[in-house]
């Protein structure tokens, strides 16, 4: 009985307390400055796509943490509120090219555990209702990204589906708690990224099955720079390092998946 509590206790010292934190932003490192008419239409795609997609994740266990151009501040209020009304918790920061207010608030929420997972997903796009769910059950340590590259592209003015390969940014970075909080480690813990997968020295797991959809519409920043919604224009292929093709579309079962992520 001795060997076995013993062994017990060797595990729970090995095993990692985390928080996962859920990451999206509007209109910060955007190539085309928008106005607060592009906000509030970004808004509306956000709540329509990504937020549904996370109010129906299997694991519920996660916080949102959304980041901000500052001069946005009043329209983030209102979103603020309508997000106390889903359940999910968020924290809102907000960056001005240099200092990001309110981040104090989100360090502080993480304070106490080993593990930060930080998911992020683009505020116009969809997670798998599983993929929260699915992070969390993997073994986490330094150095470790979780990365998804299959999944689709769905065209909403045509409603066509295509299967899609992404090399960013659906991952997840693991840091330790300390160098989390702290501005200047955290930026160079992962300076590498996006170029995760030929990093010497992390742990890069490609997480397999189709997790995501990349959701193309009005207003894309990539959209108003080309002034196209085509999945063919140049944004869609090389500028983003996102691939679809003709060949590619799904003409079956399209209904199945659009379902799934709660497209319709």
């Amino acid at each position: 009985m001795e060997a076995v509590l013993n062994s017990y206790q060797n595990l729970l010292k090995e095993m990692k307390t985390f928080k996962h934190i859920v990451f999206t932003r509007f209109d910060v490192h955007c190539s085309t400055k928008q106005d607060k008419d592009w906000l509030k239409y970004r808004f509306e795609i956000f709540k329509k796509y990504t937020l549904k997609g996370l109010l129906n994740q299997t694991n519920r266990d996660f916080v949102l943490w959304i980041r901000y151009a500052s001069d946005f501040y009043d329209e983030a209020q209102e979103l603020n509120k309508y997000l106390e009304t889903t359940g999910i918790k968020c924290f809102f920061t907000y960056f001005d090219g240099y200092t990001e207010k309110g981040i104090d608030e989100l360090n502080k929420y993480v304070e106490g555990v080993d593990l930060v997972l930080e998911t992020r997903i683009d505020s116009d796009d969809i997670y798998n209702p599983i993929v929260i769910d699915e992070i969390q059950k993997q073994e986490h340590k330094e150095s470790q990204i979780f990365i998804y590259l299959d999944g689709y592209l769905y065209q909403e003015s045509t409603k066509k589906l295509w299967n899609y390969y992404a090399a960013g940014p659906f991952y997840t970075c693991v840091y330790p708690t300390e160098i989390f909080i702290d501005k200047t480690k955290k930026k160079l813990y992962y300076s590498f990224l996006p170029a995760v997968q030929t990093y010497e020295g992390v742990d890069v797991r490609e997480m397999t099955g189709k997790r995501f959809v990349v959701v193309v519409h009005d207003k894309n920043c990539t959209n108003i720079r080309y002034n196209k919604n085509d999945v063919n224009a140049p944004n869609m292929q090389s500028g983003s390092m996102l691939y679809a093709n003709e060949g590619s579309q799904i003409n079956k079962g399209v209904d199945a998946i659009l379902k799934e992520y709660s497209i319709i």
